[in-house]
Protein backbone atom coordinates (compact mmCIF):
# COMPACT_ATOMS: atom_id res chain seq x y z
CA UNK A 1 0.00 0.00 0.00
CA UNK A 2 2.71 2.52 1.14
CA UNK A 3 4.36 1.70 -2.43
CA UNK A 4 1.14 2.26 -4.20
CA UNK A 5 0.51 5.91 -2.12
CA UNK A 6 4.34 6.91 -3.25
CA UNK A 7 3.91 6.18 -6.71
CA UNK A 8 0.71 7.83 -7.04
CA UNK A 9 2.26 10.80 -5.24
CA UNK A 10 5.46 10.83 -7.51
CA UNK A 11 2.90 10.81 -10.63
CA UNK A 12 0.91 13.39 -9.28
CA UNK A 13 4.62 15.42 -8.48
CA UNK A 14 5.75 14.70 -12.36
CA UNK A 15 2.24 15.90 -13.75
CA UNK A 16 2.51 19.13 -11.96
CA UNK A 17 5.80 19.74 -13.29
CA UNK A 18 5.07 19.09 -16.77
CA UNK A 19 2.16 21.28 -16.56
CA UNK A 20 4.38 24.34 -14.72
CA UNK A 21 7.23 23.77 -17.36
CA UNK A 22 4.27 23.41 -20.14
CA UNK A 23 2.76 26.96 -18.79
CA UNK A 24 6.48 28.01 -18.35
CA UNK A 25 7.08 26.94 -22.43
CA UNK A 26 3.82 28.65 -23.44
CA UNK A 27 4.41 31.86 -21.76
CA UNK A 28 7.65 31.89 -23.70
CA UNK A 29 6.72 31.45 -26.61
CA UNK A 30 4.21 34.55 -26.34
CA UNK A 31 6.76 37.19 -25.06
CA UNK A 32 9.39 35.87 -27.76
CA UNK A 33 6.57 36.82 -30.80
CA UNK A 34 5.37 39.79 -29.14
CA UNK A 35 9.45 40.81 -28.53
CA UNK A 36 9.48 39.94 -32.59
CA UNK A 37 6.70 41.83 -33.19
CA UNK A 38 7.57 44.66 -31.12
CA UNK A 39 10.46 45.05 -33.14
CA UNK A 40 8.35 46.05 -36.57
CA UNK A 41 7.90 49.35 -37.25
CA UNK A 42 4.10 48.49 -37.65
CA UNK A 43 4.17 47.39 -34.37
CA UNK A 44 0.80 48.76 -32.75
CA UNK A 45 -1.35 47.32 -34.67
CA UNK A 46 0.07 43.74 -33.76
CA UNK A 47 1.28 43.69 -30.27
CA UNK A 48 -1.78 43.61 -28.73
CA UNK A 49 -2.20 39.56 -28.13
CA UNK A 50 -0.27 40.04 -24.55
CA UNK A 51 -2.52 42.38 -22.60
CA UNK A 52 -5.45 42.94 -21.50
CA UNK A 53 -7.37 45.94 -23.63
CA UNK A 54 -6.43 48.27 -20.49
CA UNK A 55 -2.48 47.21 -20.53
CA UNK A 56 -2.54 47.81 -23.95
CA UNK A 57 -3.59 50.75 -24.01
CA UNK A 58 -1.19 52.21 -21.36
CA UNK A 59 1.64 49.78 -23.55
CA UNK A 60 0.48 51.83 -26.44
CA UNK A 61 1.03 55.14 -24.67
CA UNK A 62 4.43 54.64 -23.10
CA UNK A 63 5.88 52.70 -26.30
CA UNK A 64 4.52 54.93 -28.49
CA UNK A 65 6.10 57.85 -26.92
CA UNK A 66 9.53 56.32 -26.96
CA UNK A 67 9.49 55.03 -30.38
CA UNK A 68 8.92 58.69 -31.16
CA UNK A 69 11.80 59.26 -29.60
CA UNK A 70 13.81 56.27 -30.69
CA UNK A 71 11.86 55.45 -34.03
CA UNK A 72 14.80 52.31 -34.72
CA UNK A 73 14.03 50.77 -31.38
CA UNK A 74 15.12 47.40 -31.62
CA UNK A 75 15.23 44.63 -28.54
CA UNK A 76 17.99 42.22 -28.75
CA UNK A 77 16.77 38.96 -26.71
CA UNK A 78 19.75 37.66 -25.44
CA UNK A 79 17.85 35.44 -22.53
CA UNK A 80 14.29 34.29 -21.76
CA UNK A 81 13.42 32.77 -18.92
CA UNK A 82 10.11 31.06 -17.69
CA UNK A 83 8.93 29.63 -14.22
CA UNK A 84 4.73 29.03 -13.73
CA UNK A 85 3.06 32.50 -14.52
CA UNK A 86 6.59 34.50 -14.72
CA UNK A 87 8.68 35.36 -17.34
CA UNK A 88 11.88 37.32 -17.12
CA UNK A 89 13.64 37.95 -20.41
CA UNK A 90 17.00 39.90 -21.08
CA UNK A 91 18.11 41.81 -23.69
CA UNK A 92 20.36 44.76 -25.63
CA UNK A 93 18.31 47.59 -26.97
CA UNK A 94 19.53 49.65 -29.84
CA UNK A 95 18.08 53.03 -30.65
CA UNK A 96 18.72 57.02 -32.25
CA UNK A 97 17.89 59.21 -30.41
CA UNK A 98 15.72 61.68 -32.87
CA UNK A 99 13.36 63.86 -31.33
CA UNK A 100 13.22 65.10 -27.91
CA UNK A 101 13.09 63.12 -25.41
CA UNK A 102 10.69 64.53 -22.66
CA UNK A 103 12.18 63.43 -19.07
CA UNK A 104 13.08 66.07 -16.59
CA UNK A 105 14.83 67.86 -17.85
CA UNK A 106 13.85 67.46 -21.78
CA UNK A 107 16.68 66.22 -23.66
CA UNK A 108 16.76 67.29 -27.14
CA UNK A 109 17.41 65.05 -30.44
CA UNK A 110 21.23 63.97 -30.29
CA UNK A 111 21.10 61.88 -33.39
CA UNK A 112 23.21 60.13 -31.39
CA UNK A 113 22.68 55.90 -32.04
CA UNK A 114 23.10 54.44 -28.44
CA UNK A 115 22.67 51.02 -26.60
CA UNK A 116 21.27 49.99 -23.16
CA UNK A 117 20.55 46.50 -21.19
CA UNK A 118 17.05 46.13 -20.29
CA UNK A 119 15.31 43.17 -18.59
CA UNK A 120 11.71 42.79 -18.81
CA UNK A 121 9.65 40.53 -15.84
CA UNK A 122 6.13 40.10 -16.72
CA UNK A 123 3.29 37.55 -14.75
CA UNK A 124 1.28 36.01 -17.17
CA UNK A 125 -2.25 34.67 -16.67
CA UNK A 126 -3.67 32.34 -19.64
CA UNK A 127 -1.34 34.04 -22.14
CA UNK A 128 -1.72 37.49 -20.92
CA UNK A 129 0.82 39.68 -19.30
CA UNK A 130 -1.60 40.90 -15.96
CA UNK A 131 1.32 42.77 -14.55
CA UNK A 132 5.06 43.49 -14.73
CA UNK A 133 8.18 45.78 -14.75
CA UNK A 134 10.87 47.09 -17.10
CA UNK A 135 13.84 48.17 -16.09
CA UNK A 136 17.17 49.30 -17.67
CA UNK A 137 20.22 51.69 -16.89
CA UNK A 138 18.88 55.06 -17.50
CA UNK A 139 22.11 56.97 -15.82
CA UNK A 140 23.87 55.21 -18.80
CA UNK A 141 21.41 55.81 -21.71
CA UNK A 142 22.19 59.50 -20.26
CA UNK A 143 25.43 59.44 -20.63
CA UNK A 144 25.74 58.30 -23.71
CA UNK A 145 22.95 61.44 -24.61
CA UNK A 146 25.52 63.46 -23.38
CA UNK A 147 23.93 64.22 -19.80
CA UNK A 148 25.38 62.83 -16.50
CA UNK A 149 28.31 61.69 -15.62
CA UNK A 150 29.97 58.05 -16.44
CA UNK A 151 28.40 55.41 -14.43
CA UNK A 152 31.27 53.48 -12.32
CA UNK A 153 31.04 50.36 -11.24
CA UNK A 154 30.99 50.55 -7.58
CA UNK A 155 34.28 49.85 -5.42
CA UNK A 156 34.49 46.54 -2.68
Amino acid sequence: MKRVVFILLALAGAITVCAQSSTADKNIAVVKKFIEVQNQTDWMDHTGFLFSPEGYEMHKKVHAGFREVFPDYHFELLMISAKGDSVLAFGLVTGTHSKTWDLYPAIPATNKKISWLETLVLIMKEGKATGGVILNDRLDIMYQLGYGCKPEPLKP
